[in-house]
């Protein structure tokens, strides 16, 4: 990308938007910061909800990205209409599918869900897969930090998540109830089935229906509390309430994120399981450094996606080597036959 690429992100005062911000920047954008209420010099005002706002501030731009909470289509919409490409961090079903049938799969690549989890953990799950004959079972896990440098809005994202119910065959499990064993870092970990829509994007794929996410904290106290909170129904009350989401973060300590695949089925008549497990610095940076790699593929045009897909129909494993190499993120594989 040049110093001539312009890209408009929408929430780039948020503490992910500034994050992707300047992870653009980095690469060689020329960022423009897409605002509610402008404060700084350069910040451009932006109202995601008013179509004759957003025409006006992708007007003249390379791309867009979105990084507020929203279901609504609409800036899919206007960027489809001014054939600018979209990315959007949101992590709903919901928007994907409202989107589609706005857009009937016509316009620039309109991506979503580009972020660790979902995004990076999607080009993972597809990979292990992708190398059996025939898959049995998908499972995606995140460990994360107690310490992660996030925003209220992903806070509560993350925790609506975790009190929804979970499909089963049958019926409905409780959210984050059920418990596992997952390898993270060389050491294992209890984490807990949680609903993430991006199973059904893998279920779109593989022929199999047993595709399960799971997450927990690096502080079994901390997991178990929000467990707890789950389990007595107050979760889903915290989510809804006007209550400051935003957690404590010591910019000092260490906030690494760690994020595996797993898929076990067969390979040549023979039972077989393969991994894949990324470690990064943070949560939030890591959904920034996808933004900029789903970016660079398509403002370099060398993909010929078009209407709304995710990540990985846009990226493999292997377009994420430079990051991999440069230490940005750490890769590990893991096969047993």
């Amino acid at each position: 990308m040049s110093a001539r690429t312009r890209v408009l992100v929408i929430g780039a005062s948020g503490t992910l938007g500034s994050q992707i911000g300047t992870a653009l920047e980095e690469a060689g954008c020329e960022v423009l910061r897409g605002v509610r209420s402008p404060l700084r010099p350069g910040d451009i005002p932006v109202d995601i909800n008013d179509r004759r706002s957003l025409q006006g501030a992708a007007a003249h731009v390379d791309l867009v990205v979105v990084a507020v909470p929203h279901i609504d289509p609409l800036v899919q919409q206007v960027c489809a209409q001014a054939a600018v490409p979209c990315l959007d961090v949101s992590p709903h079903l919901e928007l994907r599918d409202s989107a589609r049938r706005a857009l009937r799969e016509q316009g620039p690549p309109s991506i979503v869900m580009c972020g660790l989890y979902p995004g990076l953990s999607g080009i993972l799950a597809s990979h292990v897969a992708a190398g059996l004959d025939e898959v049995e079972e998908i499972s995606v896990g995140l460990l994360q930090s107690t310490n992660a440098h996030v925003g209220p809005a992903g806070v509560r994202d993350m925790l609506a998540s975790l009190a929804r119910p979970v499909p089963k065959s049958g019926g409905m499990a409780p959210g984050f109830r059920r418990r596992r064993r997952m390898q993270f870092g060389g050491r294992e970990a209890t984490v807990r089935l949680v609903r993430y829509d991006e199973s059904q994007l893998l279920r779109e794929r593989f022929s199999t229906s047993e595709i399960n996410y799971f997450t927990a904290w690096d502080s079994q106290s901390f997991t178990a509390a929000i467990a707890a909170l789950q389990r007595v129904g107050l979760l889903s009350r915290l989510v809804r309430s006007t209550v400051d989401l935003t957690p404590r973060h010591n910019p000092r300590a260490p906030q690494t994120v760690h994020l595996r695949a797993e898929a076990h089925g067969s390979r040549q008549g023979r039972r077989a399981a393969r991994a894949l497990e990324v470690e990064a610095e943070s949560d939030y940076g890591a959904t920034a450094l996808m933004v900029v790699a789903v970016a660079r593929r398509l403002l370099a045009r060398s993909t010929n996606v078009r209407g709304v897909v995710s990540p990985m129909d846009v990226l493999a494993l292997s377009d994420l080597a430079p990051l991999i190499e440069a230490g940005r993120l750490r890769l590990s594989s893991h096969e047993k036959t």
